[in-house]
């Protein structure tokens, strides 16, 4: 929908179209419902949708992708920053120093930012395992395979390559092997 102004598309006693100007956001005027406020606050959602979207595109902001995906990738270089750091750290000799001019021993900044990627990484793989992606995969594969068979199955049976049961129970034999991963 565009912001530009439109006129009402409501209908008069007379079966005509009204033509009075419709309020910004919504298809009908003041007189036909404009003034009502839920559809005043559907209309001004609409022109804050439409003025946001105009200023992603002028930015040239790219869509996001696959939300799963995108938190898969997430993980995967929180835990290889989480890396990083832990193979800075065994390479320190101290994970303390002693500033010059200061009063006392000092923590490395490579142990606070270990630190934080652990707590990261920890943070995104929870949350990869409250979505249950895992199981859901399986059941998607488990669901793949029932169809699969079933379509072998109907194609076995099926008049057309008249098959008997001794040739239908070798095929079901040679497709168990082939679809064997071993």
């Amino acid at each position: 929908m565009t912001l530009n102004r439109r006129t009402c598309i409501a209908r008069t006693r007379a079966g005509g179209v009204c033509g009075n100007a419709a309020i910004l956001g919504a298809t009908v005027c003041r007189l036909h419902g404009g003034s009502i406020g839920r559809v005043k606050r559907s209309a001004a959602l609409r022109v804050a949708q439409e003025k946001a979207t105009r200023a992603i595109e002028r930015e040239g902001i790219a869509p996001l992708g696959e939300p799963v995906e995108m938190l898969r990738q997430l993980t995967a270089e929180a835990v290889q920053l989480k890396d990083y750091f832990a193979d800075r750290l065994k390479a320190l000799e101290e994970l303390r120093y002693t500033a010059p001019g200061a009063g006392g021993e000092q923590l490395r900044s490579e142990v606070a930012l270990y630190e934080r990627a652990l707590d990261r990484s920890q943070k995104f793989l929870h949350d990869l395992a409250k979505l249950g992606l895992d199981t859901r995969a399986v059941q998607i594969d488990e669901a793949r395979i029932v169809l699969l068979v079933a379509v072998l199955e109907k194609v076995l049976a099926s008049p057309e390559l008249a098959l008997d049961a001794t040739r239908q129970a070798r095929g079901r034999e040679l497709l168990a092997e082939a679809l064997d991963p071993q």
